[in-house]
């Protein structure tokens, strides 16, 4: 029996959220529900089966931003009741946007709140530019990337350039294929992992405990093996995929959640194997969670999806982190660590970040503060 319809909702932001959105729908159907906030309505798809939500009609007339995040952000604000219709009654949001633009930059973190305020729990999956892209996008996104941090769960970070990475060395064509599969390969598996029963269930309520006791930075990986040794080498590709290694590798990693999907000729020494190859990759202290499912669609193959939760780092000094909740919602744990989009945490390169009592200063006053802005 699959997750009651408002569980768990997978959600696309901007138009790169809405590519992933569709790539995962195309291969998971039916099951999963899908909703899509986007400006642009020349981008919605008839017949995809996903629900798509036009944001900030009276402002943008159907059009998109033109790279603008604070216009994205205030047609959110303006279609506030919207959004919260559209999700009510959503324990679990899976929320996917790209950064470095104009509408899902401004707009996730609208989205994000509006879950977070009626009792929701979310996981935000964003993308930063890729490093040709140049300064100004990568800018845009650090900016945005507290935002996210501060409404969501738990945030994951995956560089553009670490995605294509992970699709191989192709042709452009080609790799915007591979990275959109590599994206859709890591929801479909995790939705796979909380939706269907399984032999060692993992589930919407485990998720949700992980994601409030343990949530903040965030990676995740994903890889699958056929053939002869398929179990032992699915865990040498998840440690060695660029998803995982954009982000510095594990030793800050407290928590890992693995999931574990195959068809029903997966043996019970498979998954002794994967437990005993993931275990040596990982830090001393750092806590495992296993979830198995079993899907005649894999049949041939072991597929695993990993989700690697970071520690929060606390000083001797420092009291116990501090817990924030809204109504009906379990409480979190306000994290002090943080996803850096590039080498310096400034304004200026090579510089430091202008922290006063807890704020980045170097971030816009309506920004850090959610001020809201004239209509």
């Amino acid at each position: 029996m699959s997750a009651p319809t408002n569980d768990l909702v997978l959600v696309g932001v901007g138009g790169g959220g809405a590519r992933f959105v569709e790539e995962t729908v195309a291969r998971f159907q039916p099951g999963m529900r899908a909703v899509v906030f986007d400006s642009d309505v020349s981008a919605f798809r008839e017949g995809a089966g996903i629900e798509y939500r036009q944001i900030g009609a009276a402002r943008l007339e159907g059009r998109g931003t033109g790279g603008d995040t604070i216009k994205g952000r205030a047609a959110a604000q303006d279609d506030s009741d919207l959004i919260r219709n559209a999700l009510a009654g959503t324990r679990l949001a899976v929320v996917v946007t790209c950064l470095g633009g104009g509408f899902g930059s401004g707009a996730a973190p609208e989205v994000l709140r509006a879950v977070r305020a009626m009792g929701g729990v979310s996981f935000c999956i964003v993308t930063s530019p890729f490093a040709f892209e140049g300064q100004g996008r990568a800018s845009v996104a650090m900016r945005q990337m507290p935002l996210v941090q501060e409404t969501a769960d738990a945030a994951a970070l995956v560089s553009m350039d670490a995605l294509f990475g992970a699709a191989g060395d192709a042709e452009v064509a080609v790799a915007m294929h591979g990275a959109a599969d590599t994206m859709a390969d890591f929801l479909s598996l995790f939705w796979n992992m909380l939706a269907k029963p399984g032999f060692i269930s993992f589930g919407v309520e485990r998720m949700i405990a992980a994601l409030s006791d343990s949530g903040g930075h965030t990676r995740l990986s994903v890889a699958s093996k056929t053939g002869d040794g398929r179990a032992a080498a699915a865990v040498d590709a998840l440690f060695s995929s660029p998803l995982l290694n954009d982000g510095g590798g594990l030793q800050g990693a407290g928590t890992v959640i693995l999931g574990v999907v195959a068809g029903n000729d997966l043996r019970l020494a498979e998954l002794t194997e994967i437990s005993e190859s993931f275990g040596k990759h990982l830090p001393a202290g750092c806590v495992l969670s296993f979830g198995t499912v079993l899907d005649d669609a894999c049949t041939g193959s072991v597929k695993l999806v990993g989700v690697f939760f970071d520690s929060v780092i606390k000083l001797e000094d420092e009291a116990p982190a501090e817990r924030i909740s809204s109504p009906g919602h379990p409480m979190r744990k306000q994290h002090k660590d943080a996803l850096a989009l590039d080498a310096h945490s400034g304004r200026f390169k090579g510089g430091e970040g202008t922290i006063y009592e807890g704020e980045d200063l170097d971030v816009p006053t309506f920004l850090r503060r959610n001020l809201p802005l004239d209509k």
